[in-house]
């Protein structure tokens, strides 16, 4: 029985224990209720007929005080037929002597025979009113005495209560009816007030924490009484909403962590290949170098003997000059690459550098440059010389992205502490695919080159505690922003 309980929901145990304990106290009740009522009922029936009775026993008192024997009295029979007419509860009344011999009665027949009920006899020789209870009847006694206090006989009133009980069964039945009703009426009282009050709104609490185990932190409890449950729901609510908070928050610091790490992880990963691709440039660029500058030499001195040549010969030694100083350029970038030393910091005018690499360098015609440098631009802590390698590179970048023309916006400002540098072309763009592998080395797109300028500028920007950052859409430009710090 209690395991089948355990199993039970909720709902259910609070309508069994309710039902159980209604049940209780409605048969309880009716069973109490019904036991004073039939003792109530036979109280009644037991004083009005020892009423009668005593009535009785008095007008035969004063018979009997005159001096006249009690078998000779008259008209006893009919008063005795009168007594019992009074209560259908009264089954017969009688006059007995002593011994137990019936002088009078209500039934003519039983006159003159002795009293079987050997039980009655006993109330003869008591001189006070006796009440025996021999189931299913109640005997009441009344001594007769004469008028020298002598027991001569004694009335006897026989109630019958087999009638009283069944009419109280009929009503112990109708009470049971009625009280059944009751039970039914409350134990559904029961139902809609539990399920409504208080097993809706736990269910509103479970499917709410289930939710949120999901994930689902916008969930909330809508319960809105102004119970204890309905105090229970607002802090559910409200604890729901500082875990969503403290969730959310903890989602930044993970994502911040995250970032910081991928970030670390990048420099380490770049600075093993820079590392890697130094050592190549030291011991490459060296090695190659020299036999350079000697097919640059012998092809100068060529030049210079054989000027009578055909057009083809003098073609080719151009080529193999021009090669030669590609590769002489090549070279030169990897060296660079592989000394970027830590800045010697100045204090420098941003604008100025910008100035001085655009007057180094040769634009192509057909490509338009606009400036918009700030004039109340601060100055900063840089190493003059690797900010305008930074420069001359990305300006170098923005011209070779642009084979067939276009614009390139250079634009200076202050903001949040840091001086920007913006760099703005409308050449080819760079795939999504590629924008974050930009600033890795030996990554190009382009059909010449070895991809080390860019690096190159992000290593002097990170050397100098500051950001590069670029934006490029394919077909419209390409956007790289610089920013350094404006001092400690």
């Amino acid at each position: 029985m209690i395991k089948m309980i355990s199993r039970m929901s909720l709902h259910k145990k609070a309508i069994f224990a309710t039902a159980s304990i209604l049940f209780f106290i409605i048969s309880i009740n009716t069973l109490v209720l019904t036991y004073i009522a039939t003792k109530r009922y036979e109280h009644a029936i037991l004083s009005k007929t020892t009423a009668i009775g005593e009535g009785m026993q008095r007008q035969l008192g004063k018979v009997l005080n005159l001096g006249i024997p009690l078998e000779s009295f008259e008209g006893v029979n009919e008063k005795l037929k009168e007594l019992v007419s009074r209560d259908t509860a009264i089954g017969c009344a009688l006059v007995m002597d002593p011994a137990g011999k019936i002088l009078f009665h209500n039934e003519q027949d039983k006159i003159g025979k002795e009293l079987e009920d050997k039980a009655s006899l006993k109330a003869v020789p008591s001189d006070k009113i006796l009440i025996q209870e021999l189931d299913p009847y109640y005997n009441l006694s009344f001594p007769l005495l004469d008028a020298e206090e002598k027991i001569v006989g004694a009335l006897l009133v026989r109630v019958h209560m087999e009638d009283i009980h069944s009419q109280l069964y009929e009503i112990l039945f109708w009470a049971l009816g009625i009280s059944a009703i009751c039970f039914l009426l409350s134990l559904g009282f029961v139902y809609f007030f539990t399920s409504k009050f208080i097993t809706r709104p736990i269910m509103e609490f479970r499917d709410a924490a289930v939710e949120i185990t999901k994930g689902n932190l916008n969930k909330k409890v809508d319960v809105t009484a102004k119970d204890e449950i309905g105090e229970l729901a607002d802090v559910f609510n409200e604890m729901t909403l500082k875990l969503k908070e403290s969730y959310t928050g903890l989602e930044e610091k993970v994502r911040k962590r995250t970032k910081k790490l991928q970030e670390v992880q990048e420099q380490l990963i770049r600075k093993e290949k820079l590392a890697a691709v130094g050592q190549l440039a030291s011991s490459v660029g060296h090695d190659l170098r020299n036999p350079l500058g000697v097919i640059g030499n012998s092809a100068y001195y060529l030049k210079m003997k054989i000027k009578d040549a055909d057009e083809k010969v003098m073609k080719h030694l151009d080529i193999l000059q021009r090669e030669v100083q590609r590769s002489n350029m090549i070279i030169t970038e990897l060296l660079d690459f592989s000394r970027v030393s830590p800045p010697s910091l100045e204090e420098v005018d941003v604008n100025s550098i910008i100035k001085d690499t655009l007057a180094g360098i040769k634009l192509s015609g057909n490509i338009v440059l606009e400036t918009k440098l700030d004039e109340n631009l601060p100055k900063i802590p840089a190493d003059p010389g690797q900010i305008h390698r930074v420069f001359q590179n990305i300006i170098i970048n923005a011209e070779q992205a642009m084979p067939g023309g276009g614009r390139l916006e250079i634009k200076t400002m202050t903001k949040d502490n840091f001086v920007k540098i913006m760099f703005e072309d409308t050449g080819e763009g760079i795939t999504a695919e590629n924008l974050p592998k930009i600033f890795e080395p030996l990554f190009t797109t382009k059909a010449k080159g070895i991809g080390l300028g860019l690096a190159i500028a992000k290593g002097i920007i990170d050397g100098h505690k500051g950001r590069i950052e670029i934006k490029s859409e394919v077909g419209r430009g390409t956007t790289l922003t610089i920013k350094l710090p404006v001092g400690d």
